[in-house]
């Protein structure tokens, strides 16, 4: 199970920092998408940060 939350955060890791280094070029070349990668770096932190919230072990 240890291995499992492991592997997770790594893809977790991985998935928000793609996110970050998206937002960053589409603002910089002017994209027009730009304000939808800005939403989706808002709302997937807080939605990762949720589902850990709830599911967390007691």
């Amino acid at each position: 199970m240890q291995l499992f939350h492991r592997i997770l955060a790594i893809i977790t890791i991985i998935i928000l920092i793609a996110l970050f280094v998206t937002t960053c070029i589409f603002g910089i070349t002017g994209n027009p998408n730009f304000f939808g990668m800005l939403a989706l770096t808002i709302v997937v932190p807080v939605f990762l940060w949720a589902l850990i919230f709830l599911f967390r072990k007691k």
